[in-house]
């Protein structure tokens, strides 16, 4: 069985797993961003977000860009599908009326099993609602390994963490603002996690907050990791 990978853009994704789970990852499919900071969305909603069909939702930390209501909410009561997340998502979620039953709290540190997955919490430098509490994520299906940064800064308590994690796939972030790592900082990120895959992601989505992924791929062969990099597609 391969991954199969699917880009909502900024740090969403769609994967599809073993055994047929599917897993989203920080969906963002609305304009909320724009209607709450006036940041213009520059990528298309290709999917609708009752039309996703996942088995279970991941958002890394709240913020309108990961945990978007418009998104979480369509999906919510088209589907039967779970939602995970740190505590402060579940404090948003909560307040949007939603089943606490639908959702499970994954703060850093905690690893669930769910659907045969193993998802685990690792460290990440961001905020996150009224906490800061935002998580990267590790997701082992029992074939491949996927580490999801989420959003964060380059720091030493991340590269602690992960480094030498040697995953399948790992997914970091770029745009160097607001919260997040360089071009070059995630290339040194990926030269101490190793993974076999690396797929950078957040930028495309706002003019504001953008990045050209050439910057990567060259910070990448410019510390000497000759890695896959992969750029993501639309869905």
């Amino acid at each position: 069985m391969n991954i199969v990978m699917q880009w909502l853009g900024q740090a969403g994704f769609v994967l599809n797993l073993a055994d047929g789970v599917k897993v989203c990852i920080d969906p963002y499919l609305s304009h909320s961003v724009e209607s709450a900071e006036g940041l213009h969305r520059l990528m298309p909603i290709n999917i609708l977000p009752e039309q996703l069909g996942c088995d279970i939702i991941i958002s890394t930390h709240d913020h309108l860009d990961h945990f978007d209501p418009d998104t979480i909410i369509p999906v919510y009561n088209e589907s039967d599908a779970v939602f995970m997340g740190p505590s402060s998502c579940l404090e948003h979620y909560k307040a949007l009326g939603l089943s606490p039953d639908r959702f499970h709290v994954l703060d850093r540190g905690q690893q669930k099993t769910l659907m045969g997955l193993s998802i685990k919490a690792v460290a990440a430098e961001h905020t996150s609602g009224k906490y800061s509490d935002a998580i990267g994520v590790v997701i082992d299906d029992g074939t491949y390994v996927i580490y999801h940064t989420g959003d964060s800064e380059y720091t030493e308590e991340v590269v602690h963490e992960v480094a030498g994690l040697k995953p399948d796939v790992m997914f970091v972030p770029i745009n160097g603002r607001w919260g997040n790592m360089t071009a070059q900082q995630a290339a040194q990120l990926v030269s101490a996690v190793q993974p076999k895959i690396a797929v950078p992601m957040h930028y495309g989505m706002f003019a504001e907050n953008t990045a050209d992924p050439q910057e990567f791929i060259d910070a990448c062969a410019g510390i000497g990791w000759h890695g896959t990099i992969i750029l993501p597609h639309m869905l």
